[in-house]
């Protein structure tokens, strides 16, 4: 049986039904860096402390995780293509 290795926060999407949209982020939720995990958009690493962490869509069956400490500036769909 196959399983994903990560479950989407934000519901099933129909089967052969894809849009690249904002829809397909889920909103920033706590979370503890117990590995050591590369912020959004920058340079920087967490390890072993609080940050933030969402889930974005990139493929029909593809979650990717990104993460931040300052969740506030970067908003629901921010960084997404179009």
């Amino acid at each position: 049986m196959n399983s994903s290795k990560y479950k989407a926060p934000f519901g099933r999407l129909p089967r052969g039904n894809f849009v690249r949209d904002v829809h397909n982020v889920s909103e920033w939720q706590p979370w503890f860096a117990w590995r050591p995990v590369r912020f959004y958009s920058e340079v920087r690493f967490a390890w072993l402390r609080r940050v933030s962490r969402r889930f974005v869509l990139t493929a029909p069956k593809h979650l990717h995780p990104e993460y931040t400490d300052r969740p506030g500036e970067f908003p629901r769909g921010f960084g997404l293509k179009k």
